[in-house]
């Protein structure tokens, strides 16, 4: 099949469009014509715009539930949630709370409801649709020609990412680029054997045939990774400040990307990192000694993590200025994802400074 699970999108589609007609266009509130068309918007509107309150209330009981048992579980937990990265926290999801490890513990995407809003870019935006958009907007974090081109976009990512594998799966071999999750921006595929293995599934299964650093395949926590994800507070923020980054220096800076070039010694480092990242120290001693085996050097590993500073690639007064465009919460992350930069260059044995 061209789109796999396709009856499940038509259907999905289909099932909220009438949700939506009938409950705001139902027998009691139809458009008397014979009164002329002004007349009969003025006499039915008080009456349309309860039918349209209730029905998208209805339609947001599932996320206010929700919203209120996060809030409970927040509190129990002594902010779990609030570690959440944002785009995980803004789309409907349950916290279950810390794991032995200082874990986030949560189950993503409730609800169909993501399914629809994906198709105008809006399933990461929180329980009330175009709402957070609006806010960017106002605040100056985002442009309308930003939200446009956003919006405009997010159906043809929708239905070119719903192709199945096998037809997608050629073309980004050939040209070295993932059109997941945009498509009108297709990204370096860095490990084409990850890649592969993850389009199918098979990233755990892979990386434990072939001795790569990731999650152990078999663990205490492997039944429960089938019923939940798990997510390191601080490298989530590390991550978000890299996309505001990179989202600033695009939008204000006018600066463009393309990955840089793909080497065996920077592969090496990558997974060193990686290995890092799961405490797998049979793999980082692998990958530390096969990037010194490449070449590589202690002054070129310094100059390495230090690239991987939050805010690198801004100058002294760039930084300022991305600074002061940050809102409160965005500060609290900046602050996380310092901290996991410093211990990933400890972990490296680089002595880093922000």
């Amino acid at each position: 099949m061209t789109v796999p699970f396709y009856s499940w999108l038509e259907v999905n589609a289909k099932r909220y469009y009438r949700l939506l007609k009938n409950g705001i266009w139902d027998g009691n509130n139809k458009l008397d014509f014979s009164k002329g068309l002004l007349k009969g918007l003025a006499l039915k509107s008080p009456l349309i715009a309860y039918h349209t309150g209730m029905t998208l209330l209805r339609l947001n009981m599932l996320s206010i539930a929700i919203k209120a048992f996060n809030e409970l579980a927040n509190w129990i937990s002594g902010g779990a949630d609030d570690d959440l990265p944002p785009e995980v926290k803004d789309r409907p999801h349950i916290t279950f709370g810390y794991t032995s490890d200082g874990r986030v513990s949560y189950f993503d995407r409730v609800g169909a409801m993501l399914d629809i809003l994906d198709w105008v870019g809006q399933d990461s935006k929180g329980m009330i649709p175009f709402y957070r958009d609006l806010r960017d907007i106002l605040n100056g974090d985002m442009s309308v020609t930003d939200f446009v081109k956003q919006t405009s976009s997010a159906a043809f990512n929708k239905a070119f990412n719903s192709l199945t594998p096998l037809l997608k799966m050629p073309i980004e071999i050939a040209t070295g680029r993932t059109f997941y999750p945009d498509a009108t921006h297709p990204r370096l595929i860095r490990d084409m054997t990850s890649y592969i293995a993850q389009s199918f599934g098979l990233s755990r299964e892979v990386n434990a045939i072939l001795g790569e650093p990731g999650k152990p395949y078999f663990s205490t926590d492997r039944t429960l990774d089938l019923l939940r994800y798990t997510a390191d507070p601080k490298e989530g923020a590390y991550f978000y400040i890299l996309d505001r980054v990179r989202t600033f220096q695009e939008r204000e800076l006018g600066k463009t990307f393309d990955g840089g070039a793909i080497t065996r010694r920077g592969q090496a480092l990558r997974k060193l990192k990686t290995a890092i990242r799961y405490k797998d120290k049979p793999n980082q001693r692998r990958y530390l000694r096969q990037y010194y085996q490449l070449g590589g050097t202690k002054k070129g590993l310094n100059q390495s993590v230090q690239r991987m500073h939050p805010l690198t690639g801004l100058s002294k007064q760039e930084r300022a200025r991305f600074l002061r465009s940050l809102s409160p919460e965005d500060r609290k992350y900046l602050r996380k994802a310092n901290v996991y930069f410093l211990e990933l260059a400890r972990s490296l044995g680089v002595k880093a400074k922000l």
